[in-house]
C-alpha cells in the first residue's frame, strides 16, 4: 500500500482526484495551517531549532491516528510537504522506514544542503523534476506530473485571450511587464494575473492584474482554456518542465518560455512552443497562427499522475 500525504491545496486536490480510484494508494490530505498568535510562535520556534515543540498544532487528532495506522512495510509518499519537522514527525509516528519526498519547486532555500543531508541521514528518499536539482544535489530525478481531464483539448472554446499567465512574482514580473508591452505594441490580447499579498510589493503597471489570494485551481484551468498561449517564466537555473507547459500540452495550447531546456524534452515541438533566447519575436504571429501540433497519448501518458505513481508504487 502506498500512502500519499500532502497538505491541502486545490492544486494537489485536483492533481490526486484520479488516484483514489487505485486500490493501492491511500490518499491522507491535512487541512492549511491556521495558527493562532501563540501558535504562529511555536511554529517559528520548530522551525528555527528544527525540533517538534507542539506538533499538534500542525497535525490533528485524525491525521495522527492515520499516520500512525501504516504498515511498517507500506510505502510512504509525502508530496511536496517539505517542511522538516513536518517529515520528522510522520517519520516518528508512523516507524515507516519507506518514505519519500517529492519536492515540486527549485532548490533554493538557505542551508540547502544541511536539510537535503538531514533528511538522508533519516533515510528519506528525495526526488525533484529539474535535471540541475538532481545532478547538484545527488537526489532521484522524475519528470514532472499532470492529470488528464476529458475536456482538455475542446478546441471549440472561444478565446478570450491570446496570451495567459498567472503565478507569483519570484522576481519576473519586469519580465511580464517587458512581455506585455511587446504584445500590447503588436496587438495582441492578455492576461497577466500575479498572486502578491503585500500591495507595497506590487509594481504599479496597467499590463498586470494583481491578486491577494490564489484562485481555485479549476478556475485557472477554465482560464487555460480560454486562451490560445500559456506564458512560461522560469527560474534561470531551472532545466526541469514547469507545470505551465504540461498544462498547455494537455490543453492543446501553444507556449512562450524562457526555458532553453525545454527543446531537450519530448514534449518539444517547434510549432507549439515558442523558446525565448531561440526565437525572434519576429517569428511571433507566424507561431501563433500557425495549427497546434498534437502530442502523442504515449508522451502525455508518461507525465500522467496515475503513470507517474507507479515509480512510487
Amino acid at each position: 500500500m502506498l500512502h500519499i500525504i500532502y497538505r491541502e491545496s486545490s492544486l494537489i486536490n485536483f492533481l490526486l482526484g484520479t488516484i483514489y480510484i487505485k486500490e493501492n494508494c491511500r490518499i491522507l490530505s491535512m487541512p492549511k495551517l491556521r495558527l493562532n498568535l501563540w501558535g504562529r510562535i511555536i511554529y517559528f520556534l520548530e522551525r528555527k531549532f528544527q525540533i517538534n515543540i507542539n506538533p499538534k498544532n500542525r497535525f490533528s487528532s485524525k491525521a495522527v491516528n492515520k499516520i500512525k495506522s501504516i504498515n511498517i512495510d507500506d510505502k510512504v509518499l509525502l508530496f511536496d510537504l517539505n517542511n522538516y519537522i513536518d517529515i520528522l514527525y510522520i517519520k516518528e509516528i508512523s516507524k515507516n522506514e519507506q518514505i519519500n519526498l517529492w519536492i515540486w519547486n527549485t532548490l533554493s532555500m538557505n542551508n540547502i544542503d544541511k536539510y537535503l543531508n538531514k533528511l538522508k541521514s533519516k533515510g528519506i528518499n528525495i526526488f525533484t523534476f529539474d535535471y540541475n536539482d538532481s545532478e547538484s544535489y545527488n537526489i532521484h530525478l522524475l519528470n514532472q506530473v499532470f492529470r488528464p481531464i476529458d475536456s482538455a483539448n475542446d478546441y471549440n472554446t472561444i478565446h478570450q485571450y491570446d496570451f495567459f499567465f498567472i503565478g507569483m512574482d519570484k522576481g519576473r514580473i519586469f519580465k511580464l511587464i517587458e512581455l506585455a508591452s511587446i504584445l500590447d505594441a503588436q496587438g495582441y490580447s492578455f492576461k497577466f494575473i500575479v498572486f502578491e499579498k503585500n500591495r507595497k510589493k506590487q509594481v504599479n503597471s496597467a499590463y498586470i492584474s494583481y491578486i491577494s489570494d490564489q484562485l481555485p485551481y479549476v478556475e485557472i484551468l477554465e482560464l487555460i482554456k480560454k486562451s490560445r498561449v500559456i506564458v512560461d517564466f522560469t527560474k534561470e537555473t531551472q532545466t526541469g518542465l514547469t507545470l505551465r507547459i504540461l498544462e498547455a500540452s494537455f490543453f492543446g495550447k501553444k507556449v512562450v518560455t524562457n526555458n532553453i531546456n525545454v527543446v531537450k524534452t519530448d514534449i518539444y515541438n517547434e510549432n507549439n512552443i515558442f523558446v525565448l533566447g531561440k526565437n525572434h519575436f519576429s517569428g511571433l504571429k507566424n507561431f501563433i497562427n500557425t495549427t497546434f501540433t498534437p502530442i502523442s497519448i504515449e508522451i502525455l501518458e508518461k507525465y500522467s499522475i496515475n503513470h507517474w505513481i507507479k515509480n512510487f508504487i
